[in-house]
């Protein structure tokens, strides 16, 4: 296992809660699953995995050890001379395992990517506590009854500190292959266009990386690391994925200022993105404090929540809490320009009825 030490500064608060809601370390299980997640994500949009690798919206990853072994130790049989990790490759490949299963893990098998430690760079106690937070309130807006009456309503799930601090988190990664064709370039991706940790849906999470260290050498730039080299990876019958670069998964489309994203034409074109692309609205000229950008942005998003008035749809494109919850497949997107912010929105609409 190689050892990679990242630092990571928050654009936007970082939410890693527990199971009572509590955000007061950083989790390691939260971290891991967003990376999985927008993992996941990727090979979707880039064709490496299909509906049929998932199963009422999950993915299929569940191998029977003996399985496993049987079948590695026959290809170990066929090529006694071959890598043991690229047979063992081959053989989840032969035995059905999507590659995000095989990368980070599933019942019967350890992922090639894990957390040793996370470290608050200010290192305020020995448990992880930090300090640094951000709460954001006056999020209020104008509910609308049939009689005409409106209340000032106020949702109080808004009201979420978040980690506003630097962070390092030292990765182990199984193999070099692994390291150089996965996990830098999904390190670049969720630098440019994805998120860390929870709460999302009010655009937390958006993070940039400061500092790379493997073997004690710093990486001088994550920028030449914008495709993922997936033809290093089994497919089937000693065939490989094929290469994809973050152009064949995003569609980036320039606005020219904040206001154009209250025009509900634009925002009408993340909803109905049924492109096999991430597609991602952002602002060219504007610059906001970090708090009002937030406000702005789950405004229009509640907005044009409301306005469809199918229950079923709507829960599918914003999400829903409770039993039969859903992740919202529009994101609140804040990057770093030229030393402000500026603001937009992520659609991964185009994952609807996965599976399905």
């Amino acid at each position: 296992m190689s050892e990679i030490k990242v630092t990571f500064e928050t654009i936007t608060p970082l939410w890693t809660g527990d199971a009572w809601g509590e955000s007061n370390i950083i989790r390691p299980s939260s971290i891991i699953g967003s990376l999985r997640f927008w993992f996941e994500v990727i090979c979707y949009f880039a064709g490496i995995t299909t509906d049929n690798d998932y199963e009422d919206g999950k993915l299929k990853c569940n191998i029977e050890n003996k399985n496993f072994r049987q079948e590695f130790l026959k290809l170990k049989n066929q090529e006694p001379n071959k890598d043991e990790d690229e047979l063992a490759d081959i053989a989840l490949s032969n035995l059905g395992v999507p590659l995000p299963a095989r990368i980070f893990g599933c019942t019967g098998w350890k992922g090639k990517i894990g957390i040793k430690k996370i470290i608050n760079v200010s290192e305020r106690n020995n448990y992880g506590y930090y300090q640094g937070k951000l709460e954001i309130k006056e999020l209020e807006y104008t509910k609308k009854y049939q009689n005409g009456r409106t209340k000032k309503v106020t949702p109080t799930w808004y009201f979420s500190k978040g980690f506003v601090e630097e962070f390092t988190i030292i990765f182990e990664i199984k193999n070099n292959k692994t390291k150089d064709t996965i996990f830098y370039p999904l390190l670049n991706f969720i630098k440019n266009y994805g998120f860390l940790g929870g709460k999302w849906n009010i655009g937390y999470g958006r993070v940039k990386v400061s500092n790379i260290e493997y073997n004690g050498r710093k990486l001088n730039s994550l920028d030449d690391c914008n495709k993922f080299i997936f033809s290093k990876f089994n497919k089937y019958n000693n065939s490989y994925y094929p290469d994809k670069s973050f152009n064949d998964i995003v569609i980036v489309k320039d606005i020219e200022d904040f206001e154009q994203l209250n025009d509900k034409n634009n925002f009408k074109k993340l909803i109905k993105n049924k492109n096999k692309k991430i597609l991602i609205l952002k602002e060219k000229i504007n610059n906001k404090d970090l708090k009002e950008m937030i406000k702005e942005l789950i405004r229009l998003k509640a907005t044009c929540r409301r306005d469809i008035s199918d229950y079923s749809e709507r829960h599918a494109i914003f999400g829903i809490g409770g039993k039969n919850a859903q992740g919202t497949k529009i994101l609140p997107w804040i990057y770093e320009d030229n030393g402000g912010l500026k603001g937009g929105f992520v659609s991964i609409a185009g994952m609807l009825n996965l599976g399905g």
